[in-house]
């Protein structure tokens, strides 16, 4: 599994969705985020402090993808693994509704497979991700990315991480 990692600090102003104030260090970020994704690294991981813009830096990042790409965001730390199961299905015209969770990781993998089959990207931008349970991160990179880092085509799935620096240590146990 690679990854892409982004700091952004202290003297960065806060971004508001209408007040988009770009400078070298965000556009380093944005860089960062397109290239993880662009290049099928797997990992991408964005940090800073409270306050500091990553939510709307994401958004600013999904908007600047090419439009072969596939965006889907979360941000409830409360959620499952199966939850995030049911939130990919949903974004690839997949049926979440059936199964248990062996059957919609089976058919999230397909999509993705299907996805990548067509030349077009899958991108899962996880906001707050320095509060998601432990397990659920766990599951979310063993499932996609370790797996599928070996695979001569890549990983299926573009997973950006966005959260309080803490992130790095929770994604390193």
């Amino acid at each position: 599994m690679s990854s892409v990692f982004s700091d952004l600090d202290q003297s960065i102003a806060p971004l508001a969705p209408e007040f988009f104030y770009s400078n070298l260090r965000i556009q380093e970020t944005l860089t960062t985020i397109r290239y993880g994704i662009e290049a099928r690294r797997g990992l991408t991981i964005v940090t800073g402090a409270a306050g500091i813009g990553k939510s709307t830096l994401l958004c600013r990042a999904a908007t600047d993808l090419a439009p072969n790409t596939i965006c889907i965001f979360g941000s409830d730390p409360r959620v499952s693994f199966a939850d995030i199961l049911r939130l990919i299905l949903r974004h690839l015209d997949g049926d979440p509704a059936n199964g248990d969770e062996a059957s919609m990781l089976r058919t999230c993998r397909l999509q993705l497979r299907e996805r990548l089959d067509q030349c077009r990207l899958v991108a899962l931008f996880l906001d707050n991700a320095h509060q998601f349970q432990d397990a659920t991160l766990r599951s979310i990179i063993q499932n996609f990315l370790v797996g599928s880092a070996e695979d001569p085509e890549g990983t299926l799935l573009q997973l950006i991480l966005a959260g309080r620096p803490e992130i790095r240590t929770k994604i390193s146990r």
